[in-house]
């Protein structure tokens, strides 16, 4: 799930069948927008004009993981 707001973009992701060792998800990179805040468990790279979230769900207890990313 994608949240936006005028200053804020919080991804949100999750595992909810508990069978992945890792989920990889591509967002769009924002102009003036940088990670504010991410779960633990969460690696964030760049990907040309992209943002690469990675998470590992290795734990498989079906939690959500988050990122803001902000200016």
């Amino acid at each position: 799930m994608i949240r936006k707001s005028a200053t804020l973009q919080k991804v949100t992701l999750a595992d909810p069948s508990m069978e992945q060792n890792k989920i990889v998800f591509l967002v769009p990179k924002v102009t003036g927008h940088k990670v504010k805040s991410k779960s633990p468990e969460v690696s964030v790279t760049t990907s040309g004009k992209n943002w690469r979230i990675q998470v590992n769900t290795s734990a498989k207890n079906g939690k959500s993981f988050s990122v803001n990313f902000g200016k």
